[in-house]
């Protein structure tokens, strides 16, 4: 199962979301997504989605969100890595 963890106010969060989605049901992969709700949240919700044995976690939002989600893997056995995609 694939984790999400999505910021909708940052950037295009919401609009890059909205297409994910829907690609993601298109193909029936199976996923959770998080929203986030203010700052330092995506660190928490990183913790929770490793802890979860998510098979990726995939980050939508701008550079603060990316650093939060990566402070919250730190200690993981989950890869990092980065994409940087401009829709």
């Amino acid at each position: 199962m694939y984790g999400f963890i999505v910021n909708r106010v940052s950037g295009k969060g919401n609009k890059v979301w909205r297409k994910v989605e829907e690609l993601l049901k298109k193909e029936e992969k199976d996923y959770i997504v998080r929203f986030t709700n203010g700052p330092q949240h995506a660190t928490t919700v990183a913790q929770e989605l490793v802890n979860d044995q998510m098979q990726a976690i995939v980050v939508i939002g701008g550079d603060g969100t990316i650093n939060e989600v990566a402070n919250g893997l730190v200690d993981s056995d989950i890869p990092l890595g980065d994409s940087s995609w401009f829709w």
